[in-house]
């Protein structure tokens, strides 16, 4: 499959329309995933403090569907540019909300990195009117270990907590669709090595 059918592939999959002009974002904004103190963090520096980027197409173009991109970077850092911003701005042109994870990576270790993607599902699906989101449309795309992470979040999903405190929690986090890039889906012996996790 080449570029322009794995494109087409993927707009047909998230129910947008081709634009073949390279529309800027309208917007964008960065949030916490938690607020206070994520579960399992040990401090307060920027590692252990998840966060989000919202990147909405222009009003005129959006189609209502989003996607939560989780860059690849083995679990020890994290292709914020290329597989992330860069990919955001990509999906805008096309009329999708694009929203970079930057989840937790080493030192931190599982389940970290799933608790930021479950969270990050239930904060963008309670937003989703706000935001403009079809909240029956929204998926989670990831490339290498962040093929993993949506993977991951794609098979362990709620529809939500109902004795949650925190009215986001009540919400479900699982993703409608996934994309996987060349993503970490076996550890088996001719595939990624053990050990990445």
């Amino acid at each position: 499959m080449n570029v322009s059918h794995c494109t087409f592939a993927m707009l047909a999959l998230m129910g947008g329309n081709v634009v073949t002009n390279d529309t800027c974002a309208a917007e964008s904004q960065k949030e916490f995933v938690w607020s206070g103190h994520a579960p399992g963090s040990t401090d307060d520096r920027p590692a252990g403090k998840p966060e989000f980027i919202i990147h909405l197409p222009p009003k005129e173009d959006f189609n209502g569907t989003a996607v939560v991109i989780c860059p690849g970077g083995g679990y020890g850092g994290l292709m914020m540019s290329y597989e992330g911003h860069d990919i955001a701005r990509w999906l805008n042109g096309h009329g999708v909300a694009g929203i970079v994870l930057r989840y937790r990576v080493s030192p931190y270790r599982h389940p970290a990195p799933l608790l930021d993607g479950q969270r990050t599902m239930r904060i963008v699906r309670s937003r989703a009117k706000e935001l403009g989101i079809d909240p029956k449309r929204i998926g989670m795309m990831g490339f290498s270990a962040g093929g993993h992470l949506a993977a991951t979040v794609g098979t362990h999903f709620d529809s939500g907590i109902p004795q949650a405190k925190d009215p986001t929690d009540r919400v479900s986090c699982r993703p409608d669709f996934l994309v996987l890039i060349y993503p970490v889906i076996s550890m088996g012996p001719k595939s990624h090595g053990v050990g990445l996790i």
